[in-house]
């Protein structure tokens, strides 16, 4: 069994107990026993939205780079394509290689 302690509780292993800490439970948030707000906070939502985005963002560069695999894992480029868009697709290719890794640069900042 186990659950979310408040935040004025913390797990000490020499006493094999909780004891009560404040250290954590100041500031305006709903989860502290002084506090006065029952919504939480902008930093709070703003995680938690930046958080939805990213894993959003991850899954479609996650598809794009299994979607360039592919075309090398059935021969390339020019196995699949006439040579008259051959050149037109090497184009777009390099510069969605560009900027895909431009968004990941960016994501890992």
């Amino acid at each position: 069994m186990w659950g979310v302690s408040p935040n004025h509780m913390l797990w000490s292993s020499r006493h094999n107990t909780t004891l009560v800490d404040y250290t954590w439970s100041v500031g305006q948030t709903p989860f502290g026993p002084f506090s006065e707000v029952s919504s939480l906070s902008f930093v709070q939502k703003d995680a938690a939205r930046r958080n939805v985005l990213l894993t959003s963002l991850n899954y479609s560069i996650t598809s794009a780079v299994d979607v360039l695999e592919s075309i090398a894992a059935h021969g390339g480029e020019r196995k699949l394509l006439k040579s008259s868009r051959h050149v037109e697709f090497i184009q777009r290719r390099n510069l969605f290689k560009y900027k895909l890794d431009e968004a990941v640069s960016a994501l890992s900042h």
